[in-house]
Order: structure tokens, then C-alpha cells, then sequence
């Protein structure tokens, strides 16, 4: 998800979430070592938005569902 050198390579693969995702996602830029993911997950009730904060180092805060 994050890149030093303008896209030319990515640091490693960070799983987000292995519970249910559908897919749908998106990524937002926070600033250059913090960017917001969101993805579609399926729940008991149907499906929710979900939303998280991603670290470079590797860190993952705390999810949220819309």
C-alpha cells in the first residue's frame, strides 16, 4: 500500500481483513504514513461498510462499520 520511490515498488502486503470481505475497497491518503482503508464486509445483518486506519509500519487501528 505504500511506496517510497513513486509507485515504482510497494512495500509488503498488509492484511486488513480475513473475516468476510466482499471487496469494494478504497484507500485514502492521510498524510505520507498513514492512509484510511474501506471495504464491504457481509454481517449477520447483511453487509457493512468498514473503515480503518493503516499505519506504514504495519500498525492497524481499530475498524469501524458504516
Amino acid at each position: 500500500m505504500f511506496s517510497d520511490d513513486s509507485g515504482e515498488n510497494f512495500d509488503k502486503p498488509i492484511t486488513i481483513s480475513n473475516i468476510n470481505p466482499v471487496g469494494r475497497v478504497g484507500i485514502a491518503m492521510i498524510d505520507k504514513d498513514n492512509i484510511v482503508v474501506s471495504w464491504v464486509e457481509t454481517i449477520e445483518e447483511g453487509g457493512a461498510l468498514k473503515f480503518v486506519k493503516v499505519n506504514k509500519s504495519g500498525k492497524i487501528g481499530e475498524s469501524i462499520a458504516v
